[in-house]
C-alpha cells in the first residue's frame, strides 16, 4: 500500500531586507515561525477579498440630486426605503418600480 502521495510547493520566493527585518521582528515578538506568520497573513487576506466578493450590491439608478448613476442602499434603520449612497436622496419609489418590473 504505501503512504499516500503528498503534494508538494516550491517555496522559493524573494524578500526585501525591510521585509525580512519586519518578518524577523514579528517572529521574536510573536514566538511563532516565519511560515507560520507567512501563511496566518496571507490567509487573513484571502479572507478579505472573499468578504468583499459577498457583499451584496444594492441596484444602480440614477439620482437626480447627483446627476449621475449611484448605487442605492437600503435605510439601515427603516430597511423599507432606498437611499443614494452619495447623498442620501430618497429614491424608494423609482427602485421599487425597477424591482417590480425586472420581477416580469
Amino acid at each position: 500500500m504505501g503512504r499516500m502521495k503528498e503534494f508538494k510547493v516550491g517555496k522559493a520566493f524573494t524578500l526585501g531586507l525591510d521585509e525580512i527585518t519586519f518578518l524577523k521582528v514579528e517572529c521574536e515578538r510573536t514566538g511563532s515561525k516565519a511560515s507560520y506568520l507567512i501563511n496566518k497573513w496571507i490567509r487573513e487576506k484571502m479572507n478579505m477579498q472573499v468578504e468583499e466578493i459577498r457583499k451584496v450590491r444594492g441596484p444602480e439608478a440614477y439620482c437626480s440630486q447627483c446627476s449621475a448613476y449611484k448605487e442605492h442602499i437600503r435605510d439601515g434603520q427603516l430597511n423599507m426605503t432606498w437611499l443614494c449612497e452619495t447623498c442620501g436622496n430618497d429614491q424608494t419609489d423609482k427602485i421599487d418600480g425597477m424591482i417590480t418590473r425586472s420581477k416580469y
